[in-house]
């Protein structure tokens, strides 16, 4: 971890690499970024097989700002990119409200990509809303990964795969 850590540091700011996520920052930013929030899932499972079930939220190690970020990630870099299954025939909306952050999503789901728009406090939230998750930003982070129970349909729809 020290070397990753060590070779993100030491990066040219304009370092030139590869980014393969929609919204995402320049590549450093990005690399740091993703780095990030996959050590962290993966020590969530790691956890998760020493418990033998998922943890709550209160059981691990991660703050809301950090959860927010990695919320972020997922629905706006990982779902809307053109092989993302996050699909419906009909045009939908879900909004994700973290009610211990300002920031919150809109994620207009129909037949082609998501897309997705980041709130902040003080934007009204939609009326027509199809689906509404809030919660803790640390729950709605482990939910929306796929690190609790989610339904078997939203697991499959927003499985992360590079094929």
């Amino acid at each position: 971890m020290a070397e990753l850590i060590g070779s993100i540091t030491a990066a040219p700011e304009d370092l030139v690499t590869l980014v393969f996520l929609n919204d995402a920052p320049a590549a450093r930013g990005f690399w740091a970024r993703r780095q990030c929030h996959e050590t962290t899932i993966h020590a969530v499972d790691a956890l998760a097989a020493c418990l033998g079930r998922p943890p709550r939220p209160g059981e691990v190690w991660v703050d809301p700002e950090l959860a927010g970020d990695g919320i972020d990630e997922l629905l706006g870099g990982f779902l809307t990119r053109p092989r993302s299954r996050l699909r419906c025939d009909e045009d939908a909306l879900l909004v994700v409200r973290p009610d211990d952050l300002a920031d919150w999503w809109q994620v207009a789901i129909g037949p082609r990509p998501a897309v997705t728009t980041r709130r902040t406090t003080g934007d009204e939230s939609p009326d027509d809303a199809d689906w509404e998750l809030t919660g803790g930003a640390v729950e709605l982070y482990l939910r929306l990964w796929n690190r609790t129970s989610p339904p078997e349909e939203w697991r499959r729809l927003t499985a992360v795969t590079w094929s």
